[in-house]
């Protein structure tokens, strides 16, 4: 691949961690957002495998936002879900000069989930059963893309992530697989659970923008592997 091309996934990166400290339609959210899409699509032109933006119908004529990594034949394979964290879009993961999924003869699609990335900015909240039916919609579209072997569609969460991952596999059946990391397994009402006012502050308002409510529980991660 050209040079540059890890240069545009660095400049992608930098934008990437700048914006999630503004929510919704606050214009510099909007304008980094519109930067990262910029800095995205230089990098997709690069990339030594085809990468597509999808836009996955939602409700209310709301789209959920993806990126779809594809392997250079575009032959018939495997395709991994992944499901970012909660201070995640859908532009972490995978790298494209390192795609663990390509590496492993797999498509992948990134998904902007309720309350992340583009979702954010339309509005679409991390509430109810949104995460799942977020998901199983982009299960759909990948049953009718003839590069998908539609009986081999995983799912992969990490952080957060692995929280609606689970929750997605729970409520789809279609997944052959499901891998969740940093497992986040809490909620109010156990020993050692927290609230999101006793949050770190960061964390608390992230979820409460995801949500669109200032009260709402706060799930959180725990190291311990009794807990």
């Amino acid at each position: 691949p050209p040079r540059s091309t890890p240069l545009y996934s660095s400049a992608a990166s930098d934008v990437y961690k700048r914006q999630p400290i503004y929510y919704d339609d606050n214009p510099v959210k909007i304008n980094l957002t519109n930067k990262l899409k910029e800095m995205v699509d230089r990098r997709s032109e690069l990339s030594p495998y085809p990468i597509e933006r999808i836009e996955v119908p939602f409700d209310d004529g709301k789209t959920i936002s993806c990126l779809l990594h594809l392997l250079p034949d575009r032959r018939k394979a495997p395709c991994i879900i992944y499901v970012p964290g909660m201070d995640q879009t859908k532009e972490y993961f995978p790298k494209v000069m390192n795609n663990l999924a390509i590496n492993r003869g797999m498509h992948v699609i990134s998904m902007d989930g309720p309350g992340q990335g583009n979702s954010n900015i339309q509005k679409i909240r991390a509430v109810g059963d949104n995460y799942e039916r977020a998901g199983a919609a982009v299960m759909t579209y990948l049953q009718g893309r003839e590069e998908i072997d539609s009986d081999k569609i995983g799912i992969y969460g990490v952080s957060m992530g692995s929280y609606w991952s689970l929750r997605l596999a729970s409520y789809d059946h279609r997944a052959a697989a499901i891998a969740s990391g940093v497992v986040t397994n809490k909620c109010n009402g156990g020993s050692g659970n927290t609230s999101i006012n006793d949050a770190p502050s960061g964390l608390a308002i992230k979820y409460q923008k995801f949500a669109g409510s200032p009260n709402i529980c706060l799930l959180y991660t725990s190291d311990s592997p009794d807990e």
